[in-house]
This record gives C-alpha cells, sequence and structure tokens, in this order.
C-alpha cells in the first residue's frame, strides 16, 4: 500500500478573533508557532526552518500552510500589554515577518482555500491579494462562502466555488478533493 501525499493547504480569508478558521482545521489553536529569524540564516533559510517544522498538525490528512493568525493576534496583544505594563515590548512580528511568512505559505501549497464569511469580507484587501499571488503561481484555488457579485473577477480565478456555504460545512469536502488532485498527480 502506498503511503498517501498529505497536500499543503494555505486558508485565506479575513483574520479575526475566533475566525471561521477555529474549531474547523483542528488543532490549529495551540497550533501557535514563533517565527524567530536567525541573524545567521538568510530570509529564505529561516522561512525554510519554520515551515519544515511547523505544517503537520496531528491526525490531520493535511499539512497547514497558513496563515498563523494567532500568531499575530498573540504577538500583538504581548507587545500592547508588555507596553501597557511600562515594559519595554519584545519583539513582535513585523508587517514584513507576516508578509514574509504568507508568501512562503502560498508558494509552498499544493491548495489555496480562501473563504469569504460575509458581506464584510469585501475589505479582506491581503485575501484578495493573496488570491491573486496563488492564481500567478499556478495553484489549484477553492473559494467558499458569501458570494459578493462586486468580487466576480476573484471568483474567476478558481477551480472550485462553493457559494453560501459555510467553511465548517464544505471544509471536508475540500479536503477530499484537495488529496484526490495531490495524490493523482504523485
Amino acid at each position: 500500500m502506498t503511503k498517501q501525499y498529505k497536500p499543503k493547504l494555505y486558508v485565506g480569508g479575513k483574520i479575526k478573533h475566533n475566525d471561521f478558521r477555529y474549531p474547523t482545521i483542528m488543532g490549529l489553536e495551540p497550533y501557535v508557532r514563533e517565527y524567530r529569524p536567525s541573524n545567521a540564516l538568510t530570509l529564505d533559510d529561516n522561512l525554510k526552518h519554520f515551515f519544515s517544522s511547523n505544517t503537520e498538525i496531528e491526525n490531520e490528512p493535511y499539512q497547514y500552510m497558513g496563515p498563523f493568525p494567532v500568531c499575530w493576534i498573540k504577538a500583538r496583544e504581548e507587545a500592547e500589554a508588555e507596553a501597557k505594563n511600562g515594559e519595554a515590548p519584545g519583539k513582535t512580528l513585523s508587517r514584513k515577518d507576516v508578509f514574509n511568512i504568507c508568501q512562503k505559505g502560498i508558494e509552498l501549497c499544493d491548495i489555496f482555500i480562501a473563504h469569504f464569511e460575509s458581506v464584510d469580507d469585501l475589505t479582506a484587501y491581503a485575501t484578495l491579494a493573496e488570491i491573486g499571488e496563488a492564481f500567478s503561481l499556478g495553484k489549484v484555488i477553492m473559494l467558499s462562502g458569501h458570494y459578493d457579485d462586486r468580487l466576480w473577477f476573484v471568483w474567476k480565478m478558481a477551480h472550485y466555488t462553493f457559494i453560501n456555504r459555510t467553511f465548517a460545512d464544505v471544509f471536508p469536502e475540500m479536503v477530499q478533493i484537495s488529496i484526490d488532485i495531490t495524490n493523482d498527480n504523485a
């Protein structure tokens, strides 16, 4: 029996506390990883190290390539708490760090997934840019959630669409399609 390849999924969408990713992507909450780049390594080597040790989620048939919203939120909250307590804030993730990690996750993923929860997601500007990036890299794109005709151009980039379905409802189907695609191509 051949070992099944675990597809590498990037799951874009508007980032907020307790967003659609939780608890659908089991194990993501404790999956907080710190990005502490080494000055001795190049940016690319730092990112390779981060992704080589942080993409497995126990007992899941896929690898999670990002984004890592809990990392961003916790890093920001810790810096704010330190400043509030009169302490010098420790190293927090810069926008450049977040950008680099997201870009590398998209580059390394097999399947790019994005979910639009509501009309509010029309302001998910980073997600829209990520979809364009995934498209330009030739990634398989799956879009789900609230369809708004003002984003028709973005929806045309998708290979698979799941309109007006919740993420919890559609994610298992997306995972199975991802497994089928990547194992057929392996």
